[in-house]
């Protein structure tokens, strides 16, 4: 009897030995893949404007509608990635996203006065890149901690720390290499290209794969995947004999209106027209709202799963960004609208999904939905809210203020969504 006991702890250590590591390398495959992201977030804009020749609507319309053809592109991807990923395991299309961006930043080194050569770079980085990060790390957190939706909450909240500390790091990177660089936007490319090579490099070494071959889709190749290709799949959730698993999903699509990028363009605008903040100012805000995403991830959100668990920690991070939102819709000055943000941290930026993602995430499984099927048909589920959300603000902002109402509304609405 003893002997069981303790085989059944050491099984029980080197299990937990095995997700710490997991995470660890999740958590840094996660920080350099944001690092790219955001390296070349102030040179690409200013590049795509000098290849226009200095047309700032012609460069404003190209830089607009790549993103909406990698969007759309992005759906068909997803599903066929995630797909794939059952059959063939994660760390293979985890690698992709490194490798499409060493080449995509030795591209536009390369041709660098190419309007169409910069363009396809971004679509292509902005697909392969999305893939690679968020729809496989979900997939493999999936894989780690799918059997407590609890754990998984805290794991996703841990890379999203991650995320912030990428946010932060990158612009300051990328500052640093224009000013040494005299300005050229070619050094931030460079940057892109070994920093890809770097991620390559490590993550082949230490990811470890989380969807073993017991485990994996026998009966899906790469011809099957093709012949059933439907971009709109996700909507099937909606469907499902699973009332619990509709209701989950739906919620969480809601809670996505509260992403930071969805309401990035009416910030600036809002923080611009109606607090009067220049550059720096704004800078300081954004700052400021990275360090508190790395807090929120590393503590607010953990400590509150552990202690609520994750219907009531639901709850109150829903509560928190409503009044955070009410607060900024109604603000008058720079402070009142840090107050606002502060408040509503426990739910800032879709926070409040996470417990319920693991939630969801088991009842997909027990419906026939495998683990990367699932974490592609939310990535495509997410990327309609961004484009929803984001018109949707846009043009609630804008009827606000041709109407002379205050277009701080447009914070409420989406507290209120969210």
């Amino acid at each position: 009897m003893a002997d069981t006991i303790a085989s059944v702890r050491s099984d029980d250590h080197a299990e937990q030995i095995r997700k710490t590591r997991v995470m660890r390398s999740l958590q840094f495959h996660s920080f350099l893949s944001v690092i790219q992201h955001v390296v070349i977030l102030q040179t690409e804009p200013m590049l795509v404007r000098e290849c226009c020749g200095g047309d700032v609507a012609t460069a404003s319309r190209l830089l607009g509608s790549s993103i909406s053809i990698a969007g759309m592109a992005s759906l068909i991807f997803n599903q066929v990635g995630g797909k794939l990923s059952d059959a063939m395991g994660r760390k293979p299309f985890m690698l992709i996203g490194p490798l499409a961006n060493m080449l995509a930043g030795m591209v536009v080194v390369l041709r660098p006065g190419s309007t169409w050569a910069v363009l396809l770079c971004r679509l292509i980085r902005s697909v392969i890149t999305t893939f690679s990060g968020t729809v496989m790390m979900t997939a493999a957190l999936n894989d780690t901690f799918s059997t407590s939706p609890k754990n998984f909450g805290l794991a996703l909240s841990k890379v999203q720390a991650m995320t912030g500390v990428g946010v932060i790091t990158g612009p300051i990177l990328e500052a640093e290499i224009l000013k040494r660089g005299k300005n050229s936007f070619r050094y931030p490319y460079v940057a892109l290209s070994l920093l890809g090579a770097l991620q390559f490099a490590i993550s082949a070494k230490l990811l470890q794969e989380t969807h073993p071959i017991e485990k994996r889709s026998a009966q899906i190749d790469a011809t099957h995947v093709l012949q059933n290709v439907n971009p709109f799949s996700f909507l099937s959730l909606f469907s499902s004999k699973s009332l619990a698993l509709k209701r989950l999903v739906g919620i969480t699509a809601l809670q996505q209106f509260l992403e930071g990028k969805n309401l990035s363009d009416v910030s600036q605008l809002f923080q611009k027209q109606q607090l009067a903040w220049d550059i720096p100012a704004a800078r300081n805000f954004a700052v400021t709202w990275g360090i508190a995403v790395v807090v929120q991830g590393a503590a607010v959100v953990p400590m509150l799963l552990k202690r609520l668990g994750v219907f009531r920690f639901t709850d109150v991070a829903n509560l928190s960004i409503c009044l955070g939102m009410l607060v900024q819709a109604f603000c008058i000055s720079g402070s009142s609208y840090y107050l606002g943000a502060l408040i509503g941290l426990p739910g800032m930026n879709g926070a409040g999904a996470n417990g319920l993602r693991g939630v969801a995430t088991n009842l997909a499984s027990k419906v026939g939905i495998q683990g990367g099927e699932f974490a592609a048909m939310f990535s495509n589920l997410r990327a309609l809210t961004s484009i929803v959300s984001t018109a949707a603000y846009g043009f609630f902002y804008s009827w606000c203020v041709k109407n002379r109402v205050n277009p701080g509304l447009t914070y409420m609405l989406a507290g209120f969504v969210g």
